[in-house]
């Protein structure tokens, strides 16, 4: 059974390479590994690191994806009911 941070995390990864391309998940995965000694985030309390490297990337264009990853964890945790 999938753990529900690994779930988390597999589904923020997917909104990125989905909305962006391949090349800029890997590049926000970099950042987040230079900056914060992690990947993407295995829970929501990790989001704000997430959320500082997208908008070093996109400033506050961040906003965008962020909204999309969140509406997509929703609809996970929706589904999952």
């Amino acid at each position: 059974m999938i753990r529900e941070d690994t779930l988390l995390a597999e589904s923020v990864r997917s909104v990125i390479k989905d909305n962006l391309s391949e090349k800029t998940l890997k590049k926000i995965e970099n950042r987040l590994s230079e900056k914060y000694h992690m990947s993407i985030p295995h829970n929501v309390s990790e989001f704000p690191k997430l959320d500082d490297v997208l908008r070093e990337y996109f400033g506050a264009g961040a906003e965008n994806l962020e909204k999309r990853i969140m509406a997509h964890l929703l609809s996970l945790e929706k589904s999952q009911k």
